[in-house]
């Protein structure tokens, strides 16, 4: 195309060049038209290319499962965060220094941060001023004192109604949703981070626990088949203690396979294969479940502050700016087209005026635009409203959960307790060992259903952040960012 372009040109330079010999008194017009060949030779000659970089799958597959956290580029990344450089005293993995590098990693985030780039290179587009049009013909006539004919025009058009500049404020609205829904795709991704964490950290706590009360009820089992065998017990007791002893094998195969399934979840958060997660040991949780916070606060922080409120405002800022298009659409614009033509010796200059004038004042245009700024208000409203029912259903159910907490809570220092009260009197005498094995389930048991609850109750404290899109104490004193 180019080279064709370049042939095109120097066929025009030529034929300039020698009506500019036979026509010494349009000289001056000669230059110019040479001037101008020069410059749409330049101008072919300057223009952009691409050569096609086509994907490869199995390089991207090799690229996501080199992936490893202690590369030297995520170090440094945690250490600008002011995270150190990941693993911190204990060789323990801070929740907040995997979220960072997730904002890093993971797909969604890229893929969202990509599209927000590509609607922000619109707004430059937008408000460009539209191509100028340039016309150039070439004739020649046969038998003629002067054979050639040749002339150039130029079309330039005026947009009327401060068009252009509503484009902008258009792209800019657009630009901003998108920016917008890559905070909400970051968040996101944070509370997967978050989640998955916390659901590994009890998952290992409850195994430990499982792991304690299976020894006790095979010691269960051991006293009550010493029991049947000496004829002081019937084989009830024994049935009962093996049929516990199975159900709780049963719920820590379900433990272990709930383990994998969160370790799984916080490598797709992460943006990294599963297998960089095996060695890696995470922070414990936090000793204490945070307050309730005011409710009053996080609606009103939820209502306005969202990213997904203020990305439907921006949708209804780009909607709005776009019936303000259709209406100065009204307006005609103006296509100015000065020219010049050497006409078999004749020159004649030129002005050329276009007016595109909308039928019926762009009535119907208006009215489609109108009807889409009004459901762009309506889906504002809808995730306002929306945001605000999540807040109260959130903030309720961690009430809820807090005052169940307290009591799983209260439950496992009284079985402890009794437990105790027990061992002390098996050591007097007062007692069998059968009687201690018992309190021990019972408080084993207790334990279990306590970090139950506790998982419930941060899984309950995380909807709550989920519904304000934003961190609340502990976290909000961390440094994701």
């Amino acid at each position: 195309m180019i080279r064709a372009a370049r042939h095109l040109m120097s066929f025009h330079f030529l034929s300039y060049k020698k009506d500019f010999a036979n026509h010494k008194s349009s000289s001056p017009l000669g230059i110019a038209a040479m001037g101008l060949a020069l410059f749409f030779c330049f101008a072919v000659t300057g223009c952009q290319t691409y050569e096609a970089q086509p994907l490869d799958p199995q390089a991207t597959i090799h690229d996501f499962e080199s992936r490893r956290l202690d590369d030297p580029n995520l170090k440094k990344l945690l250490e600008d965060h002011g995270l150190g450089k990941g693993p911190g005293a204990q060789d323990l993995w801070s929740l907040p220094s995997l979220a960072a590098i997730a904002l890093e990693l993971n797909p969604s985030v890229v893929r969202a941060r990509a599209e927000s780039q590509s609607v922000g290179t619109g707004v430059a587009v937008a408000k460009a001023l539209k191509p100028l049009g340039v016309n150039y013909s070439l004739q020649y006539t046969s038998l003629a004192n002067s054979p050639w004919t040749y002339g150039f025009s130029l079309n330039w058009l005026i947009e009327t109604g401060g068009k252009r500049l509503l484009r902008g404020e258009q792209a800019e609205a657009k630009a901003n949703r998108a920016a917008l829904l890559l905070s909400q795709t970051e968040w996101e991704v944070r509370s997967s981070v978050l989640r998955s964490g916390f659901a590994i950290l009890v998952d290992l706590e409850k195994s430990k626990i499982q792991a304690s009360w299976e020894k006790t009820l095979e010691s269960l089992v051991e006293a009550a088949s010493s029991r049947l065998n000496s004829g002081s017990a019937t084989g009830l007791e024994l049935w009962e203690a093996e049929r516990q002893l199975n159900q709780l094998r049963v719920a820590s195969s379900d433990t272990q396979q709930h383990l994998a399934v969160s370790k799984a979840l916080l490598a797709k958060a992460i943006g990294v294969p599963v297998e960089t997660l095996e060695p890696m040991l995470l922070e414990p949780l936090p000793e204490q479940m945070p307050g309730l916070p005011v409710l009053y606060a996080l609606r009103e922080r939820a209502s306005l502050a969202r990213s997904d409120v203020l990305a439907a405002l921006a949708n209804y800022s780009a909607f709005e700016t776009a019936l303000h298009i259709e209406v100065a659409k009204q307006y005609p614009n103006l296509n100015l087209g000065p020219g010049y033509l050497f006409d078999q010796g004749q020159q004649r200059w030129g002005l050329g005026l276009n007016l595109s004038i909308p039928m019926n004042g762009n009535r119907a245009s208006i009215k489609e635009a109108r009807s889409l700024v009004e459901v762009a208000a309506a889906q504002f409203a809808e995730l306002q409203a929306n945001a605000l029912s999540d807040v109260s259903r959130t903030w309720n159910s961690y009430a809820g959960a807090l005052e169940k907490y307290g009591n799983a809570e209260q439950l496992v220092k009284i079985t402890k307790t009794q437990q105790s009260a027990q061992e002390r009197l098996f050591q007097s005498g007062a007692t069998d060992r059968l009687s201690v094995l018992r309190a021990a389930i019972i408080k084993e048991q207790a334990e279990a259903s306590f970090v139950d609850m506790r998982m419930t109750a941060w899984t309950n404290y995380l909807d709550l952040m989920d519904s304000v899109q934003g961190f609340l104490p502990p976290f909000n004193f961390t440094t994701i960012q």
